[in-house]
């Protein structure tokens, strides 16, 4: 929420203003000003989300029960597994590093693949904020 507080406080109070002789309501205004705007902050929050999401380790871990057997640390239905998870289990709890190393790769790929989707779809975003300016 900061982040998207500094974004704001960030944009020119002219861009509203001139919006605002123009007719345009608080719906265009949003829509038209604020969120081309804020698309380079949308972006960065978006990744990190990604990234972040990604990464979720720590909750299925201290939910789990690390002294049971492989399904029992799972949860009921493998409802904990998360990849990161699955990488520890194999890595960590079977030794098998290799499995773990290829876990972690196929993390890699996953995110550069969403990043990749989410620059594309920001890139015309960008475009408009350019346009405004």
């Amino acid at each position: 929420m900061i982040i998207f507080l500094a974004g704001i406080k960030n944009i020119s109070r002219t861009y509203y203003e001139a919006a605002e002789i123009d007719g345009a309501g608080w719906f265009k205004r949003f829509f038209h000003i604020t969120i081309p705007m804020l698309s380079p902050v949308i972006f960065f929050q978006t990744v990190s989300g990604l990234v972040y999401a990604l990464q979720i380790f720590d909750i299925p871990i201290s939910l789990a029960n690390l002294a049971g057997n492989y399904r029992a640390v799972m949860g009921r239905n493998d409802a904990l597994g998360t990849l990161v998870f699955y990488l520890y289990m194999q890595g960590f709890r079977n030794w098998r590093m290799g499995k773990a190393a290829a876990i972690g790769w196929v993390i890699l790929g996953i995110g550069m693949v969403f990043s990749f989707f989410i620059l594309r779809i920001m890139r015309h975003t960008w475009q408009t904020r350019e346009a405004v300016q």
